[in-house]
């Protein structure tokens, strides 16, 4: 009885850390990443995101949305608690801002005579 409750526990085990792919759609385009498991953290997904899409850390603000909630770049937390439905796979949309344009927006004072 002990060797069949061995045998569900390691299945559980495989199975949360089996891979999948996300789909991140970014102005029109979609793009597959694959090999994301449940122990991919926030940071681990912000950087294949950049790579996918070709952006620079440095020269862009990105910003990724998974159900409507943003996923921040420095939680270290996994992104997806289970593997996702084979059929349908978790699609995230990308934001991306030039650092120069979000800097020049920050920097602007409000009018003051618009309440």
């Amino acid at each position: 009885n002990n060797q069949n409750s061995t045998r569900f526990e390691s299945a559980d085990a495989s199975k949360k850390m089996s891979s999948f792919a996300v789909i991140i759609s970014f102005q029109g385009k979609t793009v597959t990443l694959p090999n994301i498991t449940t122990l991919t953290t926030a940071q681990e997904l912000h950087h294949q995101v950049l790579e996918a899409l070709q952006l620079s850390d440095e020269k862009t603000q990105v910003k990724l949305l998974f159900k409507g909630k943003r996923i921040l770049k420095d939680d270290c937390d996994p992104v997806f608690s289970s593997v996702p439905n084979s059929n349908k796979p978790p699609k995230l949309i990308v934001l991306a801002t030039s650092a120069v344009v979000a800097q020049a927006i920050a920097s602007k004072k409000s009018d003051p005579t618009i309440r």
